[in-house]
């Protein structure tokens, strides 16, 4: 026996070095009485296990020898086209670590007349494989068609077969020098279908960038991949210098294919996660820059987010913000993946545009099942010139809603208005007015009329439309306010007033209601605009409007000339030197409200009365429904202390004591401050009596003073800089 196995193991090495692998080898070995080559179906043997170890050892001699075309001559055609295919093949093989030695048959079981199933043991050590051998007609003799081997990984033992193991093997190699060819077309033959169909649509310079990340820096001939297998999915792991390589292949018609690759490299840090995912994101981001080259709303909708496409992109003018295509099809591309969020960056030139996608649940009708792809949520173009970075939602989405609030605005549509504006603008605009108000309260600075654009700038989260708005020039802004875009401001260019529109009309609100609730004694308006000090020493005592809010409307009711924020503190100056007032406003509970109102007289010695002031001593006095008359006017002095400053009513009377049966009303006025002083009738524009100091002759009769005209102070200014205040607590003489 070990003669005809020296025999045969010269022969096949023999046949080995001249390169006769297609011919029998009946044709090359003599005939012995133990020679398997002459063994066929018809021929009897006492030993039924003769003719089966002698086919199996014939293979395993050819393994001692290392050389791939003897293991050729011993195995069947399928064995060759799946294992042995590759001219490396025998790499594969001995990395599957197949032992060899002296064969024992322990069991056959004939599974047809062309098929056997044999265990055997091998070696010295006895490990035990089982091979199946089939008849080839053609030769006329029994082949070795496959063998499986127990594998144990991680505490779990399996049996593999090694046709299947070096299939996966050799699929791996293949798609490797592919690779490392540049051969894209057999390159995508060995992918599956589905990653076929990724990949084929991924322009050339991206792909070649992919396939040297694939390629490395190594021959395949030189790597040792490492495979975990099942029945239809495997992952094969091959180490090398720059990183590391990591591939899941799946069955498709009974071969292996390539489903994905991940890269890990060490010298750029630039990793590939998942090649699928990579390619993924790179076809939907091509179909959704093709469709909106083309305006192709319907492709637009199909690798679109539904939110996205719904309230930015379908209604939009693609015309309005072009992306440069071509140039995006000719640059290099960065993916960057993480769980369902991924980002492709594209360099156009010195600009860069963004593209951010979510690959989400859908629904596919056809299929009749729920699939993941990637839809795109947003673009962004950063332009390199301008500095600008600009979005395809604030884009699209800013401009229709500055169209639809500017129109709102023009109108007083206060619920659009609202919904179109951020939570802090409605906080402190809006949501302090209603249907009736909102019509009547003052804003300045913006025009009527045809509207043109002038200048746009858009920086991430905030876009600022410069509008020439009938003969003023104005600036919105709209911020991203959780997706969605709303107007945040309307910056005006007014003399001594803040460019924001927002922080004015925050202060005159306040001074509006005032104003107007005086007008239609309407009480709770004005305690709502006033601050709680202000209420508590004077307003809630009150059942009706008392007289001296009234009377003193002419002056609180004069045209906006100054504002001034100081922290929580703020001052509006209304009127001019003939007429005036300083209304004082707090913030409470981050609201502007009414904290005091500063008459100005408009003799010719500026002189200011405190409204607070005069309307608590009148509260405390018990005289507030005294002055009944509408002629008669707030004093400067309090009316309480007699000539020589003794007090002539120390009672402090009950409120509304002396109430009128009907108290006088005064006519509204115009809640607009922009009606001149000078255009008012003289009748509605009371004076302000001062008592003048008692002459020598003691006569208490008092008249009216007149004095130079005097420009209102600067507004602002520390309290011993500005104008002497006449106290209504003494005597004048003593001012």
């Amino acid at each position: 026996m070990t003669a005809v196995r020296c025999l045969t193991l010269g022969l096949l090495t023999t046949l080995s070095l001249t390169g006769c692998a297609q011919f029998q080898l009946s044709e090359w070995v003599p005939e012995t009485e133990y020679n398997p080559l002459v063994y066929s179906r018809e021929t009897f043997r006492e030993d039924p296990y003769e003719s089966e170890q002698l086919t199996i050892q014939r293979f395993m001699n050819a393994m001692e020898l290392q050389q791939l075309d003897a293991v050729r001559l011993t195995s069947t055609p399928r064995f060759k086209q799946y294992a042995l295919r590759h001219p490396d093949s025998y790499n594969d093989l001995e990395l599957l670590k197949i032992p060899t030695g002296e064969v024992e048959v322990l069991e056959i079981d004939q599974v047809s007349d062309e098929q056997k199933r044999v265990k055997v043991a091998i070696g010295e050590n006895k490990q035990k494989l089982t091979f199946v051998i089939g008849f080839d007609a053609d030769q006329n003799e029994w082949l070795v068609d496959d063998m499986f081997m127990k594998q144990k990984k991680d505490g779990v033992i399996a049996v593999r077969s090694v046709s299947d193991q070096m299939q996966l093997l050799v699929t791996v190699r293949e798609f490797m020098e592919s690779a490392q060819q540049g051969d894209r077309e057999t390159l995508l033959t060995q992918t599956s279908v589905e990653f076929r169909d990724l990949l084929a649509d991924i322009p050339e310079q991206s792909f070649e960038k992919m396939r040297m990340k694939i390629a490395g820096d190594k021959p395949m001939k030189s790597l040792q991949p490492q495979a975990q297998m099942d029945e239809t999915k495997a992952i094969v792991k091959i180490h090398r210098l720059s990183g590391q390589i990591m591939m899941t292949l799946v069955t498709e018609e009974k071969t292996w294919k390539v489903d994905d690759v991940a890269i890990e490299s060490r010298e750029d840090q630039y990793h590939i996660p998942s090649l699928r995912r990579t390619a993924a994101v790179m076809k939907t981001a091509l179909d959704f820059v093709k469709a909106y080259q083309a305006q192709d709303k319907q492709a637009l909708e199909t690798v679109s987010e539904t939110r996205f496409f719904k309230y930015v992109l379908k209604d939009a003018d693609l015309t309005s913000f072009p992306l440069p295509l071509q140039e995006m099809l000719d640059q290099d591309y960065r993916i960057k993946a993480s769980g369902n969020i991924a980002t492709i960056v594209i360099p156009v030139g010195n600009d860069v545009v963004t593209i951010d996608l979510d690959q989400g649940d859908s629904f596919d009708v056809e299929e009749r099942t729920t699939v993941r792809n990637y839809k795109v949520t947003e673009v962004t173009h950063f332009d390199a010139a301008n500095q600008q970075q600009r979005q395809l939602s604030s884009v699209f989405t800013s401009q229709a809603t500055l169209k639809a609030f500017i129109t709102a605005l023009e109108s007083r549509n206060l619920d659009i208005l609202g919904r179109l504006s951020t939570p802090e603008f409605n906080k402190l605009v809006w949501n302090r007015l209603d249907k009736d108000s909102v019509m009547t309260v003052p804003i300045e600075g913006i025009g009527n009329g045809e509207t043109k654009l002038i200048w746009s700038n858009y920086q991430g989260g905030l876009t600022e439309f410069r509008i020439m708005q009938g003969e003023y020039v104005v600036t919105y802004q709209i911020r991203d306010w959780n997706g969605e875009q709303l107007v945040d401001d309307i910056l005006v260019s007014l003399p001594n007033r803040p460019q924001s529109l927002k922080n004015t009309l925050a202060l005159t609100i306040p001074l509006h209601q005032f104003s107007t609730g005086v007008a239609a004694d309407d009480l709770v308006q004005v305690q709502r605009s006033v601050s709680g000090d202000f209420n508590r020493l004077v307003w809630k005592h009150l059942s009706a409007m008392p007289p001296i809010a009234k009377n003193t409307m002419a002056y609180y009711r004069q045209q906006l000339a100054k504002v001034q924020i100081r922290g929580k503190e703020a001052e509006l100056q209304l009127g001019n030197q003939h007429r005036g007032a300083v209304v004082k406003l707090i913030q409470e509970h981050e609201q502007w409200v009414i904290e005091d109102i500063i008459l100005q007289s408009p003799e010719t010695q500026l002189q200011t009365a405190e409204l607070k002031q005069m309307m608590r001593m009148q509260v405390a006095g018990g005289t507030l429904y005294d002055q009944t008359l509408p002629q008669r006017q707030p004093l400067f002095v309090d009316q309480s202390h007699d000539q020589t400053g003794g007090i002539q009513n120390s009672g402090i009377q009950q409120i509304g004591y002396e109430t009128l049966a009907q108290p006088v009303r005064q006519p509204a006025s115009s809640p607009y401050y922009q009606t001149p002083p000078t255009e008012l009738p003289l009748d509605q524009l009371p004076k302000l009596q001062v008592p003048t100091p008692k002459p020598s002759s003691q006569s208490s009769d008092s008249q009216t003073i007149t004095a130079p005209s005097e420009a209102i102070p600067a507004f602002g200014k520390l309290p011993h800089q500005r104008s002497k205040r006449i106290s209504p607590m003494a005597p004048i003489w003593k001012q």
